[in-house]
């Protein structure tokens, strides 16, 4: 029986997460303008991002029922910028920030939608 449970409980958490998981078209505001981004959240906690400044991989992924927090490193011109994503899914839209690892930078806050 406490076997049955466990596997219930680990079936609704995976169905609970797969609200997350899926590609998202996303619109960054930064202090010069929105930027679109496609963000790729994939059920064995790997997943990318893709923006003008490129394809990066998310590091250390980590999700929750209808939430996720992940490092990047972006490479710009000659430097490796690192960044923490955080993120909220609330009915079909996703919204959160980005963190990046610089004392003067500051968060960028993102919304999106399911592709």
């Amino acid at each position: 029986m406490a076997d049955e449970m466990r596997t219930a409980a680990q079936a609704t958490e995976a169905d609970a997460g797969s609200v997350l998981f899926g590609t998202w078209e996303l619109q960054v505001k930064t202090p010069f303008g929105q930027h679109p981004a496609t963000l790729d959240l994939r059920p064995d906690n790997t997943g990318n991002i893709s923006s003008k400044l490129g394809d990066v991989s998310l590091q250390d992924l980590q999700t929750a029922a209808d939430s996720f927090t992940a490092g990047v490193a972006y490479p710009y011109q000659g430097r490796t910028f690192n960044a923490k994503i955080t993120g909220h899914v609330e009915g079909h839209s996703l919204s959160g920030q980005i963190n990046v690892d610089m004392p003067i930078a500051p968060a960028l806050k993102f919304t999106g939608e399911k592709k």
